[in-house]
């Protein structure tokens, strides 16, 4: 019972994981997209190698903003709920495993206890 409950509770785990990150992203996706319009036009990083000679560099395409952050938030966000919940869910199944390793082997679980 106990794989079939991880089994599933992974998938859900997935499936939410999947659709937040795609909700999120499109959130901070647009809130950047919002913020890149107040910019001026062709604005984009500049190496100091750009400030020093502009004109060898005025041919070579910038980078634009909002692909950049857009990339960046996409990667950023990609499993992070699954990633958070797994954290949020490793202390209790660690005090649980303990908990039953003392419980079954008595004193010579709790001395193994000790030594993690």
């Amino acid at each position: 019972a106990a794989p079939l409950l991880h089994r599933g509770c992974g998938v859900v785990l997935s499936m939410l994981d999947g659709y937040y990150t795609s909700l999120i992203s499109s959130g901070l996706g647009s809130l950047v997209f919002e913020k890149a319009m107040h910019l001026p036009v062709g604005s984009g990083y500049r190496t100091q190698e750009q400030d020093a000679d502009a004109a060898a560099h005025a041919f070579r395409a910038r980078p634009d903003v909002v692909q950049l952050l857009s990339v960046d938030i996409i990667q950023e966000w990609s499993f992070a709920l699954k990633t958070l919940a797994l954290l949020t869910a490793a202390p209790f199944a660690l005090i649980t495993l303990i908990f039953f390793l003392a419980v079954r082997l008595r004193l010579p679980g709790l001395l193994s206890t000790l030594y993690l």
